[in-house]
């Protein structure tokens, strides 16, 4: 899940309280294909945070097909 954005909850976590770097993401799509997948979904990685903030007007802040 490139998407992967922390929440509060886990933020003592030293594993869970971050977001995967492209780096990360890359070397376990490359594991999944190494191991013999032949179909695995895959997603951009990059910066965004998004989970939506449900005490705010607009919960949803990015755009849509973005």
């Amino acid at each position: 899940m490139s998407q992967y954005t922390p929440i509060p909850a886990v933020r003592d976590h030293p594993l869970l309280y971050r977001r995967i770097s492209r780096a990360e993401y890359d070397q376990v799509v490359h594991y999944a294909l190494d191991a013999g997948f032949e179909n695995i979904f895959v997603q951009d990685a990059d910066e965004r945070h998004l989970s939506p903030d449900f005490e705010k007007k607009q919960p949803f802040p990015w755009e849509c097909g973005t």
